[in-house]
């Protein structure tokens, strides 16, 4: 008799998702990289055009860095790289321990 258990592969179910069990389901962080780093790449080379005025050379920096800014902090959440906030979050948790027991700083 077969069994009415649902089959899940990586925490998808097969029923809604029959690519589940091929593995198509899951996303792949180094495509989407590499699509961001193109797509950054792209928007500087339209800098080299035709175009008079400069106002769109400012939309282009301006959307190639904030693609470049999404992508760097994408890289660290992956790679659990600390940024700056979460070093002066934790620098400051340590400060205010040392001072609740009175040691020195």
């Amino acid at each position: 008799m077969a069994s009415t258990e649902v089959e899940h592969f990586n925490g998808v179910d097969v029923a809604e998702v029959p690519s589940a069990a091929w593995g198509w389901s899951r996303i792949n962080h180094r495509t989407w990289h590499a699509v961001g780093l193109v797509g950054f790449i792209f928007l500087l080379a339209m800098l080299r055009g035709n175009h008079v005025g400069h106002v769109e050379n400012w939309y282009l920096i301006g959307f190639a860095a904030l693609a470049l800014v999404v992508l760097v902090r994408d890289l660290c959440k992956q790679y659990q790289i600390e940024t700056l906030r979460e070093y002066r979050q934790r620098s400051r948790e340590q400060i205010n321990d040392a001072r609740a027991k009175d040691k020195k700083i």
